[in-house]
């Protein structure tokens, strides 16, 4: 990590918001019209996370 040059994010890291309820963890992040979130690391079923509400599973296992 250390070899790898510094870069500005592509995004003002203050407009990420993170709330914590009794029902959960609401995170929330700007983005236009034509962005898009992938991933998260969370199912490999899903791809496109936009607009979704996701259950982390907790596992030792990537696979499963």
């Amino acid at each position: 990590m250390k070899s790898l040059p510094t870069a500005k994010l592509p995004f003002d890291i203050q407009e990420i918001q993170i709330k914590i309820t009794d029902r959960g963890c609401l995170i929330e992040a700007p983005l236009e019209d034509n962005e898009q979130i992938y991933g998260f690391g969370l199912q490999f079923e899903t791809f496109g996370q936009r607009g979704l509400r996701k259950r982390p599973i907790v596992n030792d296992n990537p696979l499963n």
